[in-house]
């Protein structure tokens, strides 16, 4: 619990700053936290982040979502342990359309900023899905980084198995975050 504490009194500022109180998905603590050596980013918060779903959400492998279902069973296949990640969103709060805007985008480079201050020890960003890798892109998010760390681009999650190769692409993704980065 500890090692995502510093994690989620961020979330917490964000959601105070985005006057979102209490809708904003927290960071799972069987996640690494500041000792995780990979960071699993994705979008946004968007359904976990709708109010009817009440208080307490978590950003976690263990949600009912088909995200985390599918990275779930790929960790378990790969044998990674969750200890060794952090997610986070592009845009750490909810977004008004389905992909996140440019300022939406400005804002959540900021946050990232912030979140990879807390991070003892990062050594890849496996960044998850085009709308995420676009942002990535388009607003610098690698100028934040240290010259240690590594990004992997990959297939989204959602709708994996809709395309052909999606989630071999994604498998051939995670392995290349967690164990091509384990030595290092």
């Amino acid at each position: 619990m500890e090692s995502v504490l510093e994690l989620n009194r961020l979330v917490w500022r964000i959601s105070r700053r985005e006057r979102c109180e209490d809708r904003l998905p927290y960071l799972d603590p069987t996640y690494g936290g500041v000792n995780a050596d990979v960071i699993v980013l994705l979008k946004a918060p968007q359904a976990d982040a709708d109010p009817r779903r009440g208080e307490g959400r978590l950003i976690s492998l263990d949600n009912d979502d088909d995200v985390a279902a599918v990275l779930f069973d790929l960790f378990a296949e790969l044998g990674i342990d969750r200890s060794r990640c952090v997610g986070w969103n592009i845009c750490p709060y909810p977004t008004v359309g389905f992909d996140p805007n440019s300022d939406e985008l400005s804002r959540g480079r900021g946050d990232f900023d912030a979140f990879l201050r807390l991070l003892t020890r990062p050594k890849a960003i496996l960044v998850l899905g085009s709308a995420v890798r676009r942002g990535w892109l388009d607003h610098s998010f690698d100028e934040l980084l240290g010259s240690e760390m590594r990004v992997v681009f990959g297939p989204s999650p959602y709708g994996i198995d809709r395309r052909r190769g999606a989630r071999a692409s994604l498998r051939e993704s995670l392995l290349d975050a967690f164990e091509r980065n384990a030595d290092r």
